[in-house]
């Protein structure tokens, strides 16, 4: 994901979880979704609470991302410099 889950996005994924025990999530995304608000932090908490892994995505996953999901042209990732550190 580009960004993590908005209040109300968080809030259908933490209902969806609490009835669906037998399936696990993670999410990676490159950014946080105004995660100054206190709905939204409080709902970023609860996913994990219900058991969802969520994670800033890494060199790994934004390699994974650009090759699967951009329509990149045949083109190499090229990282930025503040990504491998």
């Amino acid at each position: 994901m580009s960004w993590s889950p908005c209040f109300e996005c968080a809030e259908q994924i933490v209902r969806f979880l609490a009835t669906h025990h037998n399936l696990s999530l993670d999410i990676f995304s490159s950014r946080l979704y105004n995660v100054q608000d206190p709905e939204t932090q409080q709902n970023l908490c609860r996913l994990v609470q219900e058991g969802a892994q969520v994670a800033a995505m890494d060199l790994y996953e934004f390699k994974k991302c650009w090759k699967k999901f951009v329509d990149n042209g045949g083109r190499r990732f090229r990282p930025w410099k503040r990504l491998l550190t």
